[in-house]
């Protein structure tokens, strides 16, 4: 607000943490706060895409470490479905809460406090957001 009022257009955040919308509660709104990405799980990223690595000159693991790794692209394609990648999700969520190490937030500004729900309605998991489908539609 302060770059808004001094027009000082270009400025951007050089440092972005868990409070810096602290000051947004001093006018009103509400702000809420997830954090996600635990670098804890990183490890799971390559095998969930399930696409194999070739080693180059400067990679950073032996060539025998890309081998294995290729070797097991057709098993984790199988057992690593949406249902796991889901239970990825959770885990996440809950490693995050309890070892505050995290690569992003995801922040949720409430302007107006009658549009945004209390309570919880329904819980949505993991796997339901990624089964959503759109029925085929077809023109005559």
């Amino acid at each position: 607000m302060q770059n808004i009022k001094t027009k000082n257009l270009h400025a951007h955040i050089h440092s972005f943490d868990v409070n810096s919308l602290d000051f947004l509660k001093s006018v009103g709104f509400s702000v809420h706060l997830r954090i996600e990405s635990s670098p804890l799980l990183k490890v799971f990223s390559p095998l969930i895409d399930a696409i194999p690595i070739e080693h180059k000159k400067d990679s950073k693991y032996p060539k025998i470490i890309y081998s294995i790794y290729n070797i097991f692209i057709p098993i984790t394609k199988n057992i690593l479905n949406s249902k796991v990648v889901g239970l990825l999700i959770q885990m996440d969520e809950f490693i995050c809460k309890l070892i505050p190490l995290y690569q992003s937030m995801v922040f949720v500004i409430v302007k107006d406090k009658d549009y945004y729900m209390q309570k919880e309605n329904m819980k949505i998991s993991a796997n339901q957001i990624m089964n959503i489908s759109v029925p085929y539609y077809y023109f005559k």
